[in-house]
């Protein structure tokens, strides 16, 4: 979007290939992570380690699973073994 507004919103010459380099990078980039959050948020639904592990608890936490809660709890019943 921040590139789009700069070729569409200057008056001036602009370097185009560093403009095209930085949209392709961020592009790149939003797509892998909205790929590596999907992956995560599909591993916690169907993961089938230990539901009550401490990184189990706070990424089904974090990705609104709630499978305890609040995170108050999680921090209360978990050990530093946990994680």
């Amino acid at each position: 979007m921040v590139g789009i507004a700069i070729a569409l919103g200057s008056t001036t010459p602009v370097k185009c290939q560093a403009l095209y380099t930085f949209n392709q990078l961020t592009d790149q980039a939003t797509i892998a992570f909205a790929i590596i959050n999907l992956s995560i948020r599909t591993y916690v639904y169907i993961s089938p380690g230990d539901v009550n592990s401490g990184t189990n608890r706070l990424l089904r936490w974090l990705y609104g699973h709630r499978s305890d809660t609040s995170l108050s709890l999680w921090l209360l019943s978990s050990s530093v073994n946990d994680l």
